[in-house]
C-alpha cells in the first residue's frame, strides 16, 4: 500500500481499515486492518508545546461530552513518544493484516472462515463438482463508538453456512443449508451495544484525532525556553508590546552568554566579593562601588526591566492561567511573522507591476483597506508539525447531543504519530483597531471604551479574548463576557475560509488541500498548502506574486451571495457547504463558528438568540 506521510495521519494509522492487493497485476482489493507502523523517533520539534496542545484537545473532548480513558490522563500524555515512518528500504512502514478472514463463493454462496489466510481460498463446495471458483472476502466490519472494531465472522453452526440463498436475499444475513436466516449482528464485547455490519472501507469506521502547530525554527529560542521557562515566555510578550524589536530579541538569543546575561543579571550589593575587592583597590566604600557599578548598568536590558515595563502596560497576574495559551499563540505567530525567508507585500506588488498583472498599486492598497487587512506576506520555509494522538469510531467528535455522549477517545499506547510538513503560506494580519471599531458599531463593545494607541488595542485583545473557551469540538459559547471571544474568532475564521476558497480558485490548488491556523489574540491567520506538491510548485507564493489583486477581489466580492440563499442565510446561519465550509481535515474548528453575516451584515444566531449585524466588516 502506497500513501504519502501526511495522508497516513488521516487514513493509515493503526486500528484503521484500508485496502490491499496481493499482486501488482490484480484488480482485486482485500480489506485489511493496519496493526502497526515501523517508526523512528521524531527530532527537531518542541515536544512540550505539542503535549500542552494534546492536553487541551483532550480536555475539549471531555467538555464536549466525550469519554476519555486513563491513557490520556496528564501523566500518560507526559510519556508520549513522537514518532514518524522509519523509511528503511525494503521494510514496509505500514503493517497490515487481512481482516475480515471470512470468505464466500459468488457462485454457490458457501461461507468459509480462515483465521490466517493471506489470500482468498478456492471454494471447496464448487471443487467437489469439478469447478474451480476463487472465493471473495466478505468485506464487512463491526464497529462501535466505544472504539471496538473487528471483521465479521460467521456464527458457529453445525450446518453448512451460506452468504446468500436461492434468489440472493438480503446479504446482511447468513443462511443454513435448510434456509434458516441468521442475522449479522453481535453484542459489542467491550460495551455490550448491539452492532450491525458496515462496509470495511466505510470512512466512519475511523476518525483520526489530530492537531498541528507551527514548528519553532529558532533553535536558540527553543533552548532558552527550556532553560528559563516562564521568563523566556515573558520575552515574547515584550516583543508583542513593542518593548523590544526583533533585532533586540535576536541579540538576547544569539549565544548562551548573552542569554545568561539577560536572564540572570543581578545588581551588585555591598556583600559581593567583587565589590569588596574593588573597594580595597580603589580605596572606596563598598556602597560607593555598588553605586558606580549599578549606575554604569542603568540602561542594561534585563528580564527584570522587561517585566517592569510589561506590568506597566498589563499586569501579567491579571491574565492568570491564560498566560500559557497566550504565549503559545504568540510563539507560533511570531515564527510566521519573522520567518527565515519571506515575500513582502510591497515586493509582490512590485513584481505584479513588472509582469503587467497590476496596473495601479493604489488599487491593491484600496482593496486591502476595504478588507481591513493591515499587512500580509508569504512566509517561506515554514515547518508545520502534524500529529495524530488518538481516534474515534462512527462519529468524528462529541457535539453535546445524546448520539455522541458515549463516544470514546482511544489512543496509540503512548505514541503520537507525527509528520513535519515543509511548506509556505500567507500570513494575513487584520487591523485590530478596525475590528474593535466594528465591535462597537455592532453593539458588542460599549462606546464608552476609548483606544488611542497600538499598544492599547493589543492590551485590550489580550484581556478580552478568552482562548480557554475556544475548544476544538464544540461551538464557542457566547455567554456573558465570552461574547466578544466568539464574535472575534468567528469573524477571523470566516475571513480565513473566504481567503482559502479564493486561493483554491487562483493558485491551482484545491480548496481542500489548503489549511488554516487562527491566531485570535493577534487578529491574524495563516493559510498554507497541506501537500508537499503544492509547495514544490510554488502555488501559494506564485499566486501572491502574480494574482494578488485577483485573489483579494475574489475573496471580497465573490462570497457575499451563496448559491443556496436565502436558505443558507436564514436557516444555516450564513454558512454552508456551498459558500463557507471546507473539508473538516483542513478546518481548524470543524466548520463551526462561521457566518457570512459577519462580513456583509445580516442575522446571526448565538445561543438560540438572533443578533443583527448592522454593519458587515467588509461593507
Amino acid at each position: 500500500m502506497k500513501i504519502n506521510k501526511n495522508q497516513a495521519l488521516y487514513r493509515g494509522l493503526p486500528f484503521c481499515w484500508t485496502t490491499y492487493s496481493d499482486s501488482n497485476k490484480s484488480d482485486y482489493k482485500y480489506a485489511c486492518e493496519i496493526i502497526a507502523w515501523n517508526t523512528k523517533k521524531v527530532t527537531g520539534i518542541n515536544e512540550e508545546m505539542i503535549k500542552k496542545d494534546i492536553r487541551r484537545r483532550v480536555e475539549s473532548f471531555k467538555i464536549a461530552g466525550g469519554i476519555v480513558k486513563e491513557e490520556f490522563d496528564i501523566y500518560e500524555i507526559d510519556k508520549f513518544e513522537f514518532v514518524e515512518p522509519s523509511l528503511v528500504e525494503d521494510i514496509p512502514d505500514i503493517v497490515c493484516n487481512i481482516n475480515p478472514n471470512t470468505y464466500y463463493c459468488q457462485q454457490c454462496g458457501f461461507v468459509r472462515y480462515e483465521a490466517k489466510a493471506t489470500s482468498a481460498p478456492v471454494c471447496p463446495e464448487c471443487k467437489k463438482h469439478g469447478k474451480i471458483n476463487k472465493m471473495n472476502q466478505l468485506q464487512m466490519v463491526y464497529a462501535c463508538k466505544c472504539g471496538f472494531a473487528d471483521g465479521v465472522k460467521p456464527p458457529y453452526s453445525k450446518d453448512i453456512l451460506f452468504y446468500h440463498w436461492r434468489e440472493k436475499e438480503n446479504q446482511f444475513k447468513f443462511f443454513t443449508a435448510s434456509g434458516k436466516k441468521i442475522e449479522m449482528e453481535i453484542n459489542c464485547p467491550v460495551c455490550s451495544k448491539k452492532l450491525f455490519p458496515r462496509n470495511a472501507t466505510d470512512s466512519r469506521l475511523f476518525y483520526s484525532q489530530s492537531g498541528n502547530l507551527v514548528n519553532l525554527y529558532n533553535k536558540e529560542y527553543s533552548d532558552v525556553l527550556k532553560n528559563y521557562k516562564f521568563d523566556a515566555e515573558i520575552l515574547m510578550l515584550a516583543k508583542w508590546f513593542d518593548i523590544i524589536d526583533n533585532n533586540a530579541f535576536l541579540n538576547i538569543l544569539k549565544s548562551p552568554e548573552s542569554s545568561k546575561d539577560f536572564f540572570e543579571y543581578k545588581a551588585k550589593d555591598i556583600d559581593d566579593s567583587d565589590v569588596l575587592n574593588f573597594a580595597k583597590v580603589f580605596n572606596k566604600t563598598p556602597q560607593e562601588i555598588v553605586d558606580m557599578l549599578n549606575a554604569s548598568q542603568i540602561d542594561k536590558l534585563t528580564i527584570g526591566k522587561i517585566k517592569a515595563e510589561i506590568n506597566n502596560i498589563l499586569p501579567v497576574s491579571i491574565l492568570g492561567k491564560r498566560i500559557e495559551l497566550i504565549i503559545s499563540d504568540l510563539l507560533e505567530f511570531d515564527t510566521l511573522k519573522y520567518p527565515k525567508h519571506y515575500i513582502s507585500l510591497s515586493n509582490a506588488i512590485n513584481k505584479g507591476k513588472d509582469l503587467g498583472y497590476i496596473v495601479d498599486e493604489n488599487d491593491v492598497y484600496e482593496l486591502l483597506s476595504k478588507m481591513k487587512i493591515n499587512n500580509m506576506h508569504v512566509s517561506e520555509d515554514v515547518q508545520i508539525v502534524n500529529y495524530s494522538y488518538g481516534f474515534t469510531r462512527i462519529r468524528n467528535c462529541p457535539d453535546g447531543t445524546a448520539d455522541t455522549l458515549d463516544l470514546h477517545l482511544r489512543g496509540f499506547k503512548n505514541k503520537a504519530f507525527t509528520t513535519i510538513l515543509d511548506t509556505e503560506g500567507i500570513l494575513i494580519e487584520l487591523d485590530m483597531k478596525e475590528i474593535f471599531k466594528w465591535l462597537q458599531e455592532n453593539g458588542f463593545v460599549s462606546d464608552d471604551i476609548e483606544i488611542n494607541s497600538k499598544v492599547e488595542v493589543k492590551k485590550w485583545f489580550l484581556e478580552n479574548i478568552n482562548l480557554d473557551s475556544i475548544t476544538h469540538f464544540a461551538t464557542i459559547s457566547g455567554d456573558g463576557n465570552n461574547l466578544v471571544t466568539k464574535v472575534v474568532y468567528s469573524l477571523i475564521h470566516t475571513i480565513s475560509h473566504m481567503m482559502i476558497i479564493s486561493a483554491g480558485k487562483n493558485s491551482g490548488l484545491s480548496r481542500d488541500s489548503i489549511s488554516e491556523i487562527i491566531f485570535p489574540n493577534t487578529c491574524a491567520f495563516f493559510i498554507y498548502p497541506t501537500s508537499s506538491e503544492g509547495v514544490t510548485l510554488g502555488s501559494i507564493s506564485g499566486m501572491f506574486e502574480t494574482n494578488l489583486e485577483i485573489f483579494l477581489q475574489d475573496a471580497l466580492r465573490e462570497n457575499e451571495i451563496c448559491t443556496f440563499d436565502p436558505i443558507c442565510s436564514t436557516h444555516q446561519n450564513g454558512a454552508c457547504v456551498a459558500c463557507s465550509y471546507l473539508s473538516e481535515v483542513n478546518c481548524a474548528h470543524f466548520n463551526k463558528d462561521l457566518s457570512r453575516s459577519y462580513l456583509y451584515g445580516g442575522i446571526i444566531r448565538i445561543n438560540n438568540k438572533e443578533i443583527k449585524i448592522k454593519k458587515g466588516f467588509w461593507k
